[in-house]
């Protein structure tokens, strides 16, 4: 099996498109994602996402590992928003 460390693995870029669920292209886009970490809802801004021409949005397992990591620091520092990038 192949294994990559995560210091590695952050510098991957995502390609810039990816084929969706429904067969559609979906192209790589920065988009607000609003959600709710523990009691507070937390606004994430310019996340890089894939968007297919019916809607469906898909995040890359490490944008949604990276996204994980800001709302806990936005959470301890009382943030209600944070950038990605």
């Amino acid at each position: 099996m192949l294994t990559a460390k995560r210091d590695i693995m952050k510098n991957v870029p995502n390609p810039e498109t990816y084929t969706c669920v429904c067969g559609r292209q979906a192209q790589l886009t920065d988009k607000n994602i609003t959600t709710k970490f523990k009691d507070q809802t937390i606004v994430v801004n310019n996340v890089p996402s894939y968007e297919c021409s019916s809607g469906h949005v898909k995040l890359s397992r490490l944008t949604r590992v990276n996204i994980k990591k800001l709302l806990k620091t936005a959470y301890e520092n009382g943030l209600n928003s944070i950038n990605y990038k």
